[in-house]
């Protein structure tokens, strides 16, 4: 069926070319720049100051840390924006969530099913199309 060729699409594949070669990381007293405070930022230098790290600075552009995951409130409505999806990975051991939780921020709420307009108009009931529909559409399109 066509769902299962366009899954199909997402199977891992083979790896061509060489091995990446082996790089030695910084000893534990090397200076180590983190630039961005974003959740891969922050991450990388908690992970960092796990393994005994002394010497770790984050550079980061803007007047907060967030990166792109921060909240627009408008008109008494809270609209997430930026990387507000998480997927399973995320909840791994030393991952994004169990950190999260480690400092009181695991707030998390399930996303809402939403739907997608295929036309850009409501009006038009035949273009309303969940999140899966609208993915597989857009896979079928490769």
């Amino acid at each position: 069926s066509q769902a299962k060729q366009l899954l199909s699409l997402l199977a891992p594949t083979p790896a061509v070319g060489e091995p990446w070669p082996i790089i030695p990381g910084p000893d534990l007293k090397d200076r180590v720049c983190i630039v961005g405070a974003g959740a891969a930022g922050i991450h990388m230098a908690l992970s960092l100051k796990k393994r005994s790290y002394e010497n770790v600075v984050v550079f980061e552009k803007s007047i907060r840390v967030g990166g792109k995951c921060y909240d627009i409130n408008y008109r008494r409505t809270t609209n997430p924006m930026g990387a507000i999806f998480l997927e399973a990975n995320y909840f791994n051991e030393d991952s994004l969530v169990p950190i999260l939780e480690q400092y009181g921020l695991d707030d998390l709420v399930p996303f809402p099913v939403t739907n997608i307009w295929a036309t850009n108009s409501a009006a038009d009931q035949e273009s309303k199309l969940t999140s899966a529909q609208f993915i597989l559409h857009s896979l079928s399109k490769l």
